[in-house]
């Protein structure tokens, strides 16, 4: 008869081998990947899209502090609207989050542009201005 092995026991052995291998698990893992990304690359997508709620709740909630239905009021809020273009066109990465990087405060849900632009200048009122100004003097 075998003797069983404790979980416990299995367990840190586990841990130890793993320590002891890991370099040469990781390059093992990295030659699959390598050899079968096509395979992973739909594996992952496929998964995503059975579990997107999920996914989203859990980046809204670990990013920004959000909850779905916060998420759900702020849209309907803004009328399914980018809070400052007004556009329903979103770009390639749906709504964004606008916050500042400061306090992590939510500010309002913008399209790729906005936010692309909010990044550049720094989220800075001054430069802000500085661009309509610029554009209010040069025209369009």
């Amino acid at each position: 008869m075998r003797s069983s092995k404790s979980k416990t026991k299995k367990a840190a052995e586990m841990k130890i081998y793993n320590a002891v291998h890991r370099e040469e698990k990781s390059a093992k893992y990295k030659a699959h990947y390598k050899a079968h990304w096509e395979e992973e690359k739909s594996r992952s997508r496929a998964y995503y899209a059975s579990h997107w709620k999920e996914s989203k709740s859990y980046s809204l909630k670990r990013n920004y502090g959000l909850s779905v239905i916060e998420f759900d009021i702020m849209f309907s809020n803004q009328s399914g609207m980018c809070a400052i273009c007004g556009t329903t066109e979103w770009g390639s990465h749906g709504v964004c989050v606008d916050h500042s990087h400061i306090t992590g405060k939510v500010r309002g849900l913008v399209c790729l542009k906005c936010n692309t632009a909010l990044g550049m200048i720094g989220d800075d009122p001054k430069v802000a201005q500085a661009l309509v100004n610029y554009l209010k003097r040069n025209g369009k």
